[in-house]
């Protein structure tokens, strides 16, 4: 997924995959160290993701209207000519029965579904990153409490073992005065 945007426009036509967007939503504890290399970029491409779906709705969700205001003016042209009493509400029904706004309103429906998908992605990327740092947190505290358990680095230990092998040496010293006296 490497890939170098140099416009706006460019985004909305690079081609994300969603399998591997959802795929990497999980993660073993070995792979907290990887996951949380590589959120920042999965989370980004979520983003550009959510985007192309709210731009695919709202082009869409226009395409609908102009489609009604178009066969809406038909409507009316026909019921006056006709010379029928012409209603918003007779305009409403006869466009609910063209197979077209049928088939618009259909494409604006899967539209808004994906839109949501990716909405709910973005927010499972935001929650994994809540889960990452929580679990870098408790690898962290596990990791001091076995150096502290194992009397490990810490600032107390290592200058009690600066002043041991100071007084390591110093009574080395004193054996070799002892034993050349």
């Amino acid at each position: 997924m490497a890939v170098l945007i140099d416009s706006s426009d460019d985004v909305f036509r690079y081609k994300i995959d969603l399998a591997k967007l959802i795929k990497n939503l999980d993660y073993g504890d070995e792979e907290i160290a990887d996951a949380a290399r590589q959120q920042p970029k999965l989370f980004l491409w979520a983003s550009i993701y959510k985007v192309q779906k709210f731009r695919k709705q709202q082009l869409r969700e226009s395409k609908l209207r102009l489609l009604r205001s178009q066969y809406a003016r038909e409507i009316r042209r026909e019921m006056q000519e006709n010379g029928e009493r012409v209603t918003d509400k007779q305009i409403e029904e006869r466009l609910s029965r063209k197979k077209e706004i049928i088939h618009q309103t259909r494409r604006v429906e899967a539209a808004e579904q994906e839109h949501d998908l990716a909405k709910l992605l973005v927010e499972a990327y935001r929650q994994k990153l809540a889960a990452l740092k929580i679990g870098s947190e408790l690898i962290g505290a596990e990791v001091y409490v076995t150096r502290k358990m194992e009397g490990g680095d810490s600032e107390l230990s290592r200058m009690k073992k600066h002043l041991m092998n100071k007084a390591a040496g110093q009574m080395i010293r004193e054996k070799r005065r002892q034993d050349g006296d």
